[in-house]
């Protein structure tokens, strides 16, 4: 309970909540710990590893259990036997559960997507915590000359984020009136090989600013709002947090790769382009959010449908 996360998110709770610390760790544990303390629900934030043991849980008068599935399974676009083997037996078991009184599956969805869904919906909620405060400090911070415009990855940079790609089409468009910021832990593998590009980026006249550490989430709001462009080049599917801030604060977004980045993109045509997961596509779409203004910035799309879903 000492950790950075229980203080910030349970450390201001009303008085008349209970925290209970429990080093329980299986869904049968927590579910009989549950019933012990007379508890009517739980929530698994991050169910995807806990469907089978929800399937399988026995005992009279458990506390019913929400398990929030992170990446909802979609077989249509395989990528192997093995791979949509297990798609396949992650969305039966999910349809089993729907059979099971003592439980619900919630698929966690963008903060954009509306439609029909077999399971119950939680659309990702979305909070911008910088102030105007926040904002100049970490442009100062960060070099961030407010004369460029500037094109953002951000949060954890993984391979499926393809740094090295959008390095290399930033790399054929850049010059003196733009910038590339990359701040968030960074896979060391994918910044050795997005380097060159950068490297050439800067002969070109485009500023590069890496700030390579997990970012707080003042920081991570103020950079998305501080950019002129926001890039998600995504080589898996599921929703993205940082879209739907990108969308919240006025700040364009360049989506590529994804699907579900498309169908996102496509709800809010006045903010976002998609293009194929290719340099030369990329680097078309950077040139035209370079010249573009900034879109207005979208109407609240805080944490009210989220919490409704799970609740």
């Amino acid at each position: 309970m000492q950790s950075t996360q229980a203080v910030e998110f349970l450390g201001q709770l009303p008085s008349d909540f209970i925290v209970h610390e429990t080093p329980d760790r299986t869904l049968r544990e927590v579910s009989a710990r549950g019933k012990q303390l007379g508890a009517r629900r739980i929530i698994v934030p991050d169910g995807d590893q806990q469907l089978l043991a929800a399937l399988m849980r026995v005992g009279r008068n458990l506390p019913h259990v929400t398990l929030l599935v992170m990446r909802e399974p979609d077989v249509r676009f395989p990528a192997g036997p093995m791979p949509v083997m297990r798609q396949g037996v992650k969305l039966t078991t999910m349809h089993a559960l729907r059979l099971r009184q003592s439980a619900r599956v919630t698929v966690l969805k963008s903060a954009l997507w509306s439609g029909k869904s077999s399971f119950q919906v939680a659309n990702d909620p979305v909070t911008l915590s910088a102030s105007r405060e926040d904002m100049d400090r970490l442009r100062g911070d960060w070099g961030m000359s407010p004369s460029r415009r500037w094109f953002a990855i951000l949060g954890a940079i993984t391979e499926r984020k393809n740094l090295p790609l959008i390095a290399e089409a930033y790399s054929r468009v850049a010059d003196e009136r733009t910038g590339i910021l990359i701040a968030g832990a960074v896979d060391a593998v994918e910044m050795a090989r997005a380097k060159p590009s950068l490297d050439d980026a800067r002969e070109r006249g485009g500023a590069v600013m890496i700030v390579n550490r997990m970012l707080t989430d003042v920081e991570l709001d103020a950079a998305v709002t501080l950019a002129h462009c926001v890039v998600l080049a995504h080589s898996n599917e599921g929703p993205s947090g940082i879209l739907g801030k990108a969308v919240m604060s006025g700040t364009r977004l360049l989506t590529a790769g994804a699907l579900s980045l498309k169908g996102d993109a496509a709800k809010v045509p006045g903010s976002a382009t998609w293009c194929e997961l290719t340099t030369k596509a990329i680097a078309h779409d950077l040139e035209f959010a370079t010249s573009k203004s900034a879109p207005e910035p979208a109407l609240d799309m805080g944490s009210s449908r989220f919490t409704a879903a799970l609740l």
